[in-house]
């Protein structure tokens, strides 16, 4: 009989560490850009203040329906918000990010905030590589679910939210590759990948050719 193996079995799941201050409170700007609900209902469920001014009010009405029950605010700013995340859609009016950079807010990529975030896990496993990564994700979720991971999806499983804290050990990211929209920097910002400064300890990658992704 394996003891070790026995006595790891039933220890606790580790917790994560608290949010760091950035992203105790923060606003939100274009949820409907790939992964940003995701990170905004994780967030929240995380217990930070999330506001999102949502630029197309009338579309998708599900998806910031779901992210209210989540206990997101829509709304077009807050007052107290730690840090503002831009989605990456280009039509976002620039005169908010300018308001921010004069109230010396700091502003994230949705690359940053995951990274962030993944500072906070115990353990983060990472998937990456085509349109597939979501299915991945959440198969990975449900394989997992005895050590009830947290997860931030690209979009979210059909009735259920993009993000979620089940308060384990465990982060499921998802590293979805659209690289026009939601990994880039804020304007003026440098160019990050999306992925870089996280160190998984695990990476799924779901399809390889020859542009691999990053």
């Amino acid at each position: 009989m394996n003891t070790t193996a026995d006595a790891n079995s039933t220890e606790a799941p580790r917790r994560p560490l608290p949010l760091p201050g950035l992203l105790s409170a923060v606003h939100i700007l274009d949820p409907h850009t790939p992964g940003i609900a995701g990170l905004a209902s994780y967030l929240a469920r995380r217990h930070a203040r999330v506001t999102v001014s949502p630029p197309r009010p009338d579309s998708r009405p599900d998806l910031l329906q779901r992210l209210e029950r989540c206990g997101v605010g829509l709304r077009a700013a807050t007052p107290g918000t730690a840090s503002l995340i831009w989605g990456g859609d280009n039509t976002v009016v620039h005169e908010v990010l300018d308001h921010a950079v004069g109230r010396g807010l700091p502003i994230l990529g949705y690359g940053r905030a995951v990274e962030l975030l993944a500072a906070t896990a115990p353990t983060t496993v990472a998937v990456a590589g085509s349109h597939s990564t979501t299915m991945a994700a959440a198969a990975l979720t449900c394989a997992l679910v005895s050590r009830d991971p947290g997860w931030i999806l690209a979009e979210a499983p059909k009735g259920d939210s993009a993000g979620y804290d089940g308060g384990g050990e465990l982060l499921v990211v998802d590293l979805c590759p659209d690289s026009s929209g939601h990994d880039a920097s804020p304007p003026g910002w440098r160019f990050r990948s999306l992925g870089e400064g996280l160190d998984p300890a695990v990476t799924l990658v779901t399809a390889a050719d020859a542009a691999p992704p990053s």
